[in-house]
């Protein structure tokens, strides 16, 4: 929601500049022309950042609001940036004030212009942002590599090259049964004959869609004194819906034209539902119901006649526990439905020639949330996706500072002891040993950081158990390469002071002191 926020801020910044520059008159002040010429630019760059975080799918869902940035937000974006400058501009002035010239001269010696109490605290900034830089990354890490995992999980079904559209039958034009399923007979035909459609299925629930049916039934010779009745997933589809989604037929067979309205009532069920209800036994045959009453006469069972694999309905990191069983739509009707397309071509191509088939069947009947099954799949992955994706920005800033923090502590340090360098130099130490010296002072900076890090990444992954898939909190591989990475980074920035260091002349340096 705040990246919208950011988004609709920009771009409502961009049309003021743009109205500004418009009703500019000639002949104004060439300082005013090249200062609006900069903020345009300046607005122009924001825009090409909202366009990367709309990219990167931070953007995030309005669900149909229309967001608009307030006065509130800015005040308080502009309060808190004030308040931040304000107080870290703060210590430094404070520690001047409180500084008495007697006990700076004796706490940093000749040449020295900062004592053991200001070295500590440069110090553990730069610990303190190593150590964070590590934790960051190694949640991000952890989270990439659950994102990874979730992604090769097998939905039950293909979902390449797959068009999904939903469509809702009013009930004061299709009140009955008999006509719903017309519409749905003459839908199939018309979509089948499209160019470049493989299959065409339907389901009045699609998988990744938020739409899940379900209900109780009975499994006949189950006894129901103990009362607990099975419940599940309940779908309503045609003969082709698994065809076009790829669904493997384990056992038995689907559903067929011959299976109309008047034949006996059959169902097939997911493997789920097979080896909870009919351990070792063969299911086609057995009955179930879904439409059972207290009276036994009354109750109209369905013949199981195929066993289907299993689909994921949510996420795909979902362990699915609960069974499914489907319907064939000539029998059990429903208005609510969607339509499964699978193409030879790109699913995109198919949305127009899909809404002229439906005006050519009824011109008043909509069809919504057109997607393909690979998108309603993806969004699914949002609320992994969008923290990895965040926390992978905070990292790359905080390692980014975490390099600057031990080049800035390093580059200090040299310059404030290029007078005692120069007296090493001038008493035979060598370079190597100016290398050695610095590089160990960067080193167990680095080396603490790390340690920290370490332990606040596994504190953080503890945490965020629910967001990590397949992997543990103390990934061995994950922080092997966190620690690598920030090594790599402490070892640039700790080398490029350590070679300045290196290369003093020892009669400059002396001279210096």
């Amino acid at each position: 929601m705040a990246f919208t926020l950011l988004q609709d801020s920009i771009y409502r910044a961009d049309a003021s500049v743009v109205v500004t520059q418009a009703g500019r008159p000639p002949g104004s002040d060439p300082e005013l022309e090249r200062a609006a010429e900069a903020a345009a630019e300046l607005f122009d760059s924001r825009a090409v950042a909202a366009s990367v975080i709309r990219n990167l799918g931070l953007g995030g869902q309005t669900g149909g609001f229309n967001v608009t940035i307030d006065a509130s937000v800015l005040v308080f974006s502009l309060l808190l940036a004030l308040a931040t400058g304000f107080v870290f501009g703060l210590f430094p002035l404070l520690s001047l004030a409180r500084n008495r010239p007697a006990e700076a001269l004796s706490e940093g010696g000749r040449g020295n212009s900062a004592g053991p109490a200001a070295r500590r605290l440069r110090n553990a900034l730069v610990v303190a942002q190593t150590a964070m830089a590590v934790a960051l990354l190694g949640v991000a890490g952890l989270l990439i590599r659950s994102y990874v995992h979730v992604q090769q999980q097998n939905p039950g079904f293909v979902s390449d090259n797959v068009l999904s559209a939903m469509i809702d039958l009013p009930k004061n034009r299709y009140p009955d049964d008999a006509s719903q399923a017309r519409f749905y007979d003459r839908l199939l035909e018309e979509a089948r004959a499209l160019p470049g459609v493989k299959s065409a299925g339907l389901v009045n629930n699609m998988p990744f869609s938020g739409n899940n049916g379900s209900g109780s039934y009975l499994v006949e010779g189950r006894d129901r004194s103990k009362g607990d009745t099975p419940h599940g997933y309940q779908q309503t589809i045609d003969e082709d819906f698994f065809k076009s989604m790829q669904i493997p037929v384990l056992a038995g067979r689907t559903f067929t034209t011959q299976d109309t309205e008047t034949s006996p009532l059959v169902v097939i069920v997911d493997e789920i539902l097979a080896k909870k209800y009919f351990p070792g036994q063969d299911p086609i045959g057995k009955r179930i119901s879904n439409n059972y009453d207290d009276d036994p006469a009354k109750t109209k069972w369905m013949t199981i006649v195929g066993v289907v694999g299993t689909v994921k309905r949510q996420r795909l990191s979902e362990e699915t526990t609960k069974e499914t069983i489907y319907a064939y739509y000539k029998q059990e009707p429903e208005a609510y439905a969607t339509l499964a397309l699978r193409t030879e071509m790109a699913p995109s191509a198919l949305v127009a020639p899909l809404r002229a088939a439906l005006r050519r069947i009824d011109p008043d009947q909509p069809v919504f949330d057109i997607k393909t099954m690979s998108e309603r799949i993806a969004l699914s992955l949002d609320d992994r996706r969008t923290p990895m994706l965040l926390l992978m920005l905070f990292a790359g800033v905080a390692l980014a500072l975490s390099a600057v923090g031990i080049y800035g502590v390093l580059a200090f340090a040299v310059a404030l002891r290029t007078g005692e360098i120069g007296v090493r130099l001038s008493l035979g130490a060598q370079r190597r040993d100016i290398l050695r010296l610095v590089l160990g002072d960067g080193g167990r900076l680095t080396a603490l950081g790390l340690v920290l890090g370490i332990a606040g990444a596994i504190g953080i992954g503890l945490a965020m158990r629910a967001q990590l898939f397949g992997v543990g909190v103390a990934d061995p591989a994950t922080l092997l390469g966190v620690v690598v990475l920030i090594g790599a980074t402490a070892l640039v920035a700790c080398w490029l002071p350590a070679r300045r260091a290196a290369r003093i002349a020892p009669i400059e340096a002396l001279r210096y002191e």
